[in-house]
């Protein structure tokens, strides 16, 4: 007979392998094509950010998450299209109602126009 412990041991590995390894964000595993999207994504991001949005749409297409939500905003934030950047932060802070970076950025949206700064979201300045 098996141990208890060895029994708790094999289940959990059985639960990591059919979940997906991987980070959590906004409360889901990420793995697959929206974890692929999502790196090439921030592969781009300084570079195309129309390309950026293009593999974010994929990725959240795919997977929806919180930080992909979040990339999304915050360029068409910094790219002035605002009703898309409200769109996509209420998006993420569905799944992932905790998130700090997409809580600024709607403070930020709140802020009159020339009170605006998008440049570091919080989890750049750690």
């Amino acid at each position: 007979m098996k141990s208890p412990w060895k029994i708790l041991f094999s289940l959990t590995c059985l639960l990591a392998v059919t979940a997906g390894c991987g980070g959590s964000s906004g409360g889901k595993m990420v793995h697959g094509d929206g974890a692929k999207y999502y790196i090439e994504a921030m592969k781009v991001r300084t570079q195309d950010a129309d390309k950026c949005l293009e593999l974010l749409e994929k990725s959240v297409a795919s997977e929806p998450t919180g930080p992909a939500y979040f990339q999304m905003a915050w360029i068409y934030a910094k790219k002035n299209v605002m009703d898309k950047a409200g769109e996509n932060i209420k998006a993420g802070l569905e799944l992932d109602p905790e998130s700090t970076n997409l809580l600024w950025l709607e403070q930020e949206m709140k802020k009159p126009e020339k009170k605006r700064s998008f440049k570091l979201p919080p989890s750049s300045r750690k």
